[in-house]
């Protein structure tokens, strides 16, 4: 909860927080269930959230040890800006506005798998 707060008080103040909604790494490439932690903030705070999509990171690595042994390039591609209206969320609310998150992180992803 302590984190959570501090997060909350750096949005309110105009603050910028890297978040990774899914929660963990995954060696998958795939896109895990995003939490609804980001979508709280944003509901609570009424602040945009910038979708973006992390490659070449230790994805798709056998093992985490692989990702220090082997030099890689990781490139993040950002979205547009979902705004949010400052509300007291409910949990419908909150699973929509992780819904609409995740698929534009989705779309991010297959713009940038197109590429390869």
């Amino acid at each position: 909860m302590a984190a959570m707060r501090s997060a909350l008080r750096a949005l309110e103040s105009g603050g910028v927080l890297g978040i990774f909604p899914e929660g963990r790494i995954e060696k998958d490439h795939t896109l895990m269930p995003f939490q609804t932690g980001v979508a709280l903030m944003a509901c609570r705070t009424g602040t945009s959230v910038y979708p973006a999509y992390l490659d070449g990171s230790n994805r798709n690595m056998p093992s985490m040890f692989d990702a220090y042994l082997r030099r890689h390039r990781a490139t993040i591609t950002f979205g547009e800006p979902i705004a949010f209206e400052k509300c007291d969320p409910e949990r419908e609310h909150l699973e929509a506005a992780t819904q609409k998150i995740q698929e534009s992180v989705q779309r991010l992803k297959e713009e940038v798998d197109a590429r390869r």
